[in-house]
């Protein structure tokens, strides 16, 4: 006896294709009846002599509509199989073969009706155990077989959130939450101290850098340059050591609110870029200053002051400057670890002479890369904010400072706040204010000048 084969998606199609032109037949069928013509004609035409017309239009009219509910249910049954062999053979995900938005891996019967076409397989096309390339004008939802779990490809250009390994892992006794921040050499985490059950900061050097001398160096010299500081404008320093499979990591006090970079600068709103409220910049100007003063005093030098490492600390209620990042600061005893001709920092922010192979700058570069966060802070520009690269060097090492009053000359600005932005910018390391502490006390008053000049002038930020 021979074995009956079940109907391929072919068969199904030729199947759907007469079971078509019947239904058309009963759609002309009926409008004619309704029209009070005679429809004997044409059934006769199609199917043969009848007895009674109408009740053999609607039996035909059931019959089509089984078998095109049943040729989509094979269609689909058929694309099913065919995905799950493919599936099984590359053992690979379903989107694998997704190039755009408009392709899709299974379609449900569901989306085909009467006038969708359906696609044709040519007698060269493999059997249905292999893929079969689907009508990309058909957008449905995507089944996930055996699972059957819809899911909804993401449009393109949506974000997606890649896993941090070290996410849940733990260093000794702490737990790593977060990623708060990351840089050139390392990352930052939020992390709980499981014994004290408190938030710490724990920032840990890349693993490429562990066969690094220069950078260990540094990380090292971070570490002990933040262990001999306590002010309460420094981060502060909890732990340090190295941990198998992690590398070398440093603790330090978290803190809650934002770096200044988010209030001053290009990328910050338009309302902001006249500067911040005069009586702002005073108060941060003021803890900045104290902080510089004291790191000066014990030998540190920063050297990559910058509003991304100046952090304001909102846990008091009261905005509290706090100086992170110390990666590159230079220990008065401790040997030089940039290269003759290389310049480790961010060139926005350094003075002229850190450029040159001489290398024997001292505490004034924190001073002049502090007048350029000034600048920001009170005017909303820099002064070399249109240079970039060789030229921004160049600039900086042979070209006159821009004034307030060309930076910003919808303002009227007080004399003594000009000078003392000219002094801070100086190219000459002796031609600048001597420490942190005569800078303040020049500073202070020429602010308060400003604030009167713009209250005479109805300016209002």
């Amino acid at each position: 006896m021979k074995k009956e084969h079940s109907p391929t998606s072919e068969q199904a199609r030729q199947r759907r294709l007469e079971a078509e032109k019947t239904l058309r037949v009963v759609s002309q069928h009926t409008t004619e009846e309704k029209d009070g013509l005679d429809p004997s004609h044409t059934l006769m035409a199609t199917s043969g002599e009848v007895d009674d017309p109408m009740e053999k239009t609607l039996a035909m009219g059931e019959e089509a509509e089984n078998t095109i509910a049943e040729s989509g249910a094979i269609f689909a049954h058929d694309i099913e199989r065919a995905i799950a062999a493919r599936m099984a053979e590359q053992d690979a995900s379903l989107f694998d073969d997704i190039e755009s938005e408009e392709s899709v891996s299974l379609v449900q019967a569901s989306v085909y009706s009467a006038s969708t076409p359906l696609p044709v397989r040519h007698k060269n096309t493999p059997k249905p155990e292999t893929a079969t390339p689907l009508p990309r004008d058909v957008k449905p939802a995507v089944t996930c077989p055996p699972q059957n779990k819809v899911i909804t490809p993401l449009p393109v250009g949506t974000p997606v959130t890649i896993l941090d390994p070290l996410i849940g892992r733990y260093i000794n006794h702490y737990k790593l939450i977060e990623k708060i921040g990351r840089g050139g050499y390392g990352a930052v985490y939020r992390a709980l101290q499981t014994v004290l059950d408190e938030d710490v900061a724990i920032k840990i050097l890349h693993q490429d850098y562990l066969v690094d001398d220069v950078v260990i160096k540094r990380f090292n010299r971070e570490a002990k340059a933040l262990a001999r500081l306590n002010h309460s404008g420094v981060v502060r320093v909890l732990d340090f050591g190295l941990f198998e499979g992690i590398g070398f990591y440093l603790v330090m006090n978290y803190l809650e609110g934002e770096n200044l970079s988010k209030l001053v600068g290009k990328k910050v709103s338009p309302s902001l870029q006249n500067g911040l409220p005069l009586e702002r910049v005073k108060d941060i100007a003021l803890q900045i200053c104290d902080v510089l003063a004291y790191i000066h005093k014990e030998g540190i030098l920063h050297r990559d002051l910058k509003p991304d490492n100046i952090f304001l600390d909102r846990r008091s209620g009261r905005e509290r400057v706090q100086l992170i990042d110390f990666g590159i600061v230079t220990l008065e005893d401790d040997e030089r670890l940039t290269k003759t001709g290389h310049y480790a920092g961010t060139m926005r922010y350094a003075a002229p002479e850190q450029f040159k192979d001489e290398r024997d700058y001292d505490h004034r570069v924190d001073l002049y890369a502090f007048g350029i966060i000034l600048h920001l802070m009170i005017c909303g520009h820099e002064p070399f904010e249109k240079e970039k690269g060789i030229s921004l060097m160049y600039a900086k090492m042979n070209q006159k400072v821009r004034t307030l009053s060309e930076l910003a000359p919808e303002r009227v600005w007080s004399p003594a706040l000009e000078d003392l932005m000219q002094s801070i910018m100086a190219k000459e390391p002796e031609e600048r204010p001597k420490d942190a502490a005569v800078l303040w006390d020049a500073l202070g008053p020429a602010l308060d000048e400003q604030a009167r000049l713009d209250e005479e002038n109805a300016f209002v930020l």
